[in-house]
């Protein structure tokens, strides 16, 4: 009896430990990865949004939704128009003028409702979309702020400096995540 107990109890952390990754068909032990139509490599998949299963060749879903190891983030792709769409656009502030030092997603500032915890999985990026961040931690911490980007501009403003004690460090994305171009594929690796 105790041998049967370990034996599920492998088996139930071998299911766990690769369980957000799909695996290919037939339980080759191969891994699915998203492709777009140029071949660039979008990470791994992780499930398909709309339908059952994983798919090979040309079904389209709604959404896919992959781990991108480079970025340490999970991407949500449209399959029918490509792009990120599980960016959390917000204001990012700067401990330094000209928007230099360390990056803060600050909460007294975004339109969240009060006490509502980011998804810390999710890339962050301004509205321009030409850098993104994530967050470092999932903590509060204290931060003392000289410049921001704001939502709708592309122009850094230094700011009297202000101390704040609602803000998420934001740890910079130094691989920029580009709009794939559809239709996408699902290939075993």
């Amino acid at each position: 009896m105790k041998k049967i107990i370990l034996a599920v109890s492998a088996i139930v952390i071998l299911l766990g430990a690769g369980s957000f990754v799909a695996q290919g068909a037939g339980g080759n032990n191969k891994i699915l990865k998203l492709k777009d139509a140029n071949d660039l490599d979008l990470g791994y998949l992780v499930t398909v949004a709309s339908g059952g299963g994983y798919y090979l060749g040309d079904r389209q879903s709604s959404y896919y939704i992959v781990y991108d190891p480079d970025l340490e983030v999970f991407l949500t792709y449209s399959a029918s128009d490509g792009g990120p769409k599980n960016v959390t656009e917000i204001n990012i502030h700067y401990s330094q003028p000209d928007c230099a030092g360390k990056a803060y997603n600050v909460v007294q500032f975004e339109s969240a409702p009060s006490g509502q915890k980011p998804d810390c999985n999710n890339p962050i990026g301004h509205p321009t979309k030409t850098f993104l961040y994530r967050m470092k931690t999932c903590k509060l911490v204290s931060a003392t702020l000289q410049s921001r980007l704001m939502h709708g501009s592309t122009d850094c403003e230094n700011i009297p400096t202000t101390s704040v004690d609602d803000a998420y460090l934001l740890k910079s994305l130094d691989t920029p995540v580009t709009s794939p171009l559809p239709p996408f594929k699902v290939t075993e690796e």
